[in-house]
């Protein structure tokens, strides 16, 4: 059997914050689940759901294509093979992911690569989750880097020319962290291009700065940085497309509340 897959890591950026402002545990775990797991589920499931979190009841991943793992703040996201068709499912599912995740509050920090991957959850393993994790704490930004790997073959490279068409994805000059920590590098990267799905819901580019800050607080000269980067390259590549048409409802069910029930309603990307 072909190990090879397309593996995305990805981490919420300032989550040791976020988990100190955060009075209750239970509360943050809501949010993460309906949020990340949920979400993330049925974009790449591309079919409503619904989630009861007192009884444990949330989404499964049924896609043929792509798998997903979690753990506290980092997402693991792997093809189920290394077909053509499993990288097209996995860009756009990225750019969904990303583009909703940092409406909500929690930007990412991610990459993808293709490598060898060895899957059988809770255990993966893999030479691509080594590389994947390498490039995406390299970054200063909120953004997802493909590696080139991802297009090393004619199909991949036909595949490419077809997302940049279609402004899935894009090249940039990426901010790198240099080998003094003051130091940034740009170097040029083809990346998930998010900000085509963020048009059509913000006002202004400070509404965006404030979903940086909306659960992990007062940026600190570090942050501020992040969020530098991440609005200049907003500005570059802000889109109109929508995210999915399909609308899911999670309850929650707060126990310590006297079963306090919440519905919220997500609306996420259609295809034009």
């Amino acid at each position: 059997m072909n190990d090879t897959r397309y593996v995305a890591f990805i981490d919420i950026l300032g989550f040791k914050n976020i988990v100190n402002n955060f009075n209750d545990p239970k509360a943050l775990g809501a949010q993460l689940l309906i949020n990340f797991n949920s979400a993330l589920a049925v974009a790449i499931n591309e079919k409503s759901t619904s989630i009861d979190i007192s009884q444990n009841k949330f989404p499964k991943v049924q896609s043929k294509e792509i798998s997903f793992y979690q753990f506290s703040d980092s997402i693991i996201l792997y093809s189920n093979d290394n077909k053509i068709h499993s990288l097209e499912k996995m860009v756009r599912t990225l750019n969904i992911f990303m583009a909703k995740s940092l409406l909500k509050g929690f930007p990412l920090r991610g990459a993808l690569v293709k490598d060898s991957l060895f899957s059988n959850p809770p255990i993966i393993v893999g030479k691509s989750i080594i590389r994947a994790v390498k490039l995406e704490s390299a970054q200063e930004w909120s953004g997802i880097v493909i590696d080139s790997s991802c297009f090393d073959n004619s199909e991949e490279k036909e595949l490419l020319q077809f997302l940049l068409t279609k402004k899935l994805v894009c090249e940039t000059d990426v901010p790198i962290k240099g080998k003094d920590r003051n130091e940034i590098e740009f170097q040029k990267h083809i990346v998930i291009n998010w900000p085509q799905f963020i048009g059509m819901y913000i006002s202004s580019f400070t509404e965006v700065e404030q979903c940086f800050t909306k659960y992990s607080g007062k940026p600190d000269k570090n942050a501020l940085s992040k969020i530098k980067f991440t609005i200049d390259f907003l500005k570059n590549n802000l889109g109109t497309k929508r995210l999915p048409p399909f609308v899911y409802s999670a309850t929650i069910i707060d126990n310590f509340t006297s079963n306090f029930k919440e519905n919220i309603e997500f609306e996420l990307y259609h295809d034009e």
